[in-house]
């Protein structure tokens, strides 16, 4: 699937070297356009979904005939992604770009940078997932897919380091993963209407019953798509698509709201919502909000509730500080959910999404009843304003 070729020299999957660019590459499914005579203004009108540039000291990851893998380790990713979120990562295409430093390499969106990292090529990256014994020598940094302390320790030290606890991989394994979690923290932008007109499709020829009966009879394919969006946001898997029509059946009489719509969805996806966040005894452990703060946010956000503690911005301000150290204290092990009544769940999202939006935020319903449930902490209001 990988094609190599100079600047302006067409490879099988399409690959372009711009200006800018030296090498040309491509992650992508072979396609009949590849045989057609190439018009440069394809160049100006069309954006590639994904891109990945890399500046020239990385161009080893990519070429195969320099024992590169990073085609391959995407390729296997990219399958691993569809599974985990039930959405294709469209083709992504690969190229160098002299204008970044050898190290450096840049992910793009339709054009638009959404990440951007850096390598040392003749190091390797030694990684703290929280059972490091003993500190190693090396470069500190921070990994860039999960934000965890990392260093840049040299080759010969891998085994050391390994034997002290940390996790050590290859830059080729980092570009790859970064370039992956990037694109699965942005499937909701990912995800087009044409995408979605795809999948009802292939679902109709298992389910045509259902289809017939929902879309779009009942939720226009717009409805759907912006329903998909919501839930790919907040990292819910999308790939249960017939509980997903099956949900906005049950309620498309009643409202097209996709927020609304949304809402319910979430519930008949319990399992797979909860599911990331349970540990080896079947219980999810998360942080609960206190009674106070809760009928503060329900003043908030309903304007018929009447709070006793009106929530001024600089109280407000102070208690999402908190609820940030909170979740930084409970969550060495990973993202730690809120767990908030269902009618909070959406206002406190929308509160939380622009400031803290890794915070994964559970409603109480969306709770399955055979998971137990450990409160670790409670978000609560403090006396001092």
């Amino acid at each position: 699937v990988g094609a190599v070729g100079g600047a302006g020299v067409r490879g099988t999957a399409g690959a372009v070297g711009g200006a800018g660019a030296g090498t040309a590459l491509a992650l992508a499914e072979p396609s009949s356009r590849s045989l057609k005579p190439h018009d440069p203004v394809d160049d100006l009108l069309l954006l590639d979904p994904v891109e990945l540039e890399v500046g020239f000291g990385l161009i080893p990851l990519v070429d195969e005939r320099q024992g590169g893998d990073l085609l391959s380790r995407v390729g296997v990713l990219r399958k691993a992604a569809a599974q985990d979120i039930g959405v294709l990562v469209p083709p992504i295409r690969i190229r160098d770009d002299i204008q970044l430093a050898p190290g450096e390499y840049v992910i793009r969106l339709r054009g638009s940078e959404i990440a951007r990292g850096e390598v040392m090529m003749k190091n390797r990256l030694a990684i703290d997932t929280g059972s490091v014994l003993e500190p190693v020598d090396g470069i500190e940094v921070v990994d860039p897919s999960f934000g965890l302390p990392a260093r840049w320790i040299r080759p010969d030290a891998k085994v050391d380091a390994e034997a002290r606890g940390w996790t050590v991989v290859e830059p080729g394994a980092v570009v790859a993963t970064h370039l992956m979690e990037t694109l699965k923290e942005h499937a909701a932008d990912l995800l087009g209407r044409q995408d979605v007109q795809a999948m009802v499709d292939r679902l109709k020829q298992s389910h045509p019953a259902l289809v017939d009966e929902v879309v779009p009879a009942r939720v226009p394919l717009g409805v759907l798509h912006r329903v998909l969006q919501r839930l790919l946001r907040e990292r819910v898997p999308i790939r249960d698509l017939v509980t997903i029509l099956e949900s906005l059946a049950d309620h498309a009489d009643v409202t097209k709201d996709p927020e609304i719509l949304t809402e319910h969805v979430r519930r008949n996806l319990a399992k797979a919502i909860s599911g990331r966040f349970l540990d080896e005894r079947g219980s999810v452990r998360g942080i609960t909000v206190g009674p106070r703060l809760e009928a503060a946010l329900m003043g908030l956000f309903s304007p018929r509730a009447t709070a006793l503690e009106p929530l001024q911005p600089e109280r407000l301000s102070s208690a999402i500080r908190r609820l940030d150290r909170l979740t930084r204290d409970q969550g060495a092990a990973g993202p730690v959910p809120l767990i908030t009544p269902p009618s909070l769940r959406v206002g406190i999202r929308k509160l939380l999404e622009p400031v803290l939006p890794h915070i994964p935020v559970i409603s109480l319903a969306e709770l399955p009843p055979h998971a137990g449930f450990e409160p670790l902490g409670t978000w609560e209001l403090t006396d001092a304003t």
